[in-house]
C-alpha cells in the first residue's frame, strides 16, 4: 500500500515499515527485554517503556514499534543503532535480524540502481547535448 509520500522515505524507514508484521509477531511474546534495551539507549521515552507490562504485550509491541518507526522516519541513522541493540539481545532475535538485513539490502540495491539509472540517463543526456554543440560549432 504505497503512497506518493513513500517515494521520499528513507530505505531505513521503508525497511522497518515492511518488517513491522514479522517484528510484531516475533516480539509480542518477548517485548520486555527489547524495551529495556531501547530505553537504556534512549530510543524510546519513559512513557513508552512504562507501558510494556507483560499482560498487554501485543499493544506494547505495537506502541514500541510505532515509536521506533517514527524515530527512524525522522532520523534514519537511528536504524543502525536499533539493529545493533537487537543483535546484542541474543540468538532469539536472529529471525528479526535476518528479515531486517535482507529487506534493507533490497532497499539499498533498489536505491543504488535508481541512482545509477538516473546517473546514466543524465550522462547520456549530457553526451547528446555535447555532441550537438560540437556539430553546431563545426558548421
Amino acid at each position: 500500500m504505497a503512497t506518493a509520500a513513500s517515494f521520499d522515505e528513507s530505505p531505513e524507514y521503508e525497511t522497518l515499515r515492511e518488517c513491522y508484521p514479522v517484528m510484531r509477531d516475533l516480539l509480542k511474546s518477548s517485548i520486555a527485554p527489547l524495551g529495556s534495551e531501547l530505553f537504556a539507549h534512549g530510543l524510546i521515552p519513559l512513557n513508552v517503556y512504562e507501558n510494556i507490562p507483560e499482560s498487554r504485550t501485543a499493544e506494547s509491541t505495537h506502541e514500541v514499534l510505532t515509536h521506533l518507526m517514527n524515530l527512524v522516519r525522522h532520523n534514519p541513522a537511528t536504524y543502525n543503532k536499533l539493529v545493533v541493540i537487537i543483535e546484542n539481545l541474543g540468538p532469539w532475535t536472529d529471525t528479526i535480524l535476518e528479515n531486517l538485513r535482507e529487506t534493507y539490502a533490497g532497499k539499498q540495491l533498489h536505491t543504488h540502481s535508481d541512482t545509477s539509472s538516473s546517473q546514466i540517463a543524465a550522462d547520456l543526456n549530457l553526451k547528446t547535448r555535447s555532441k550537438a554543440t560540437l556539430i553546431k560549432r563545426s558548421k
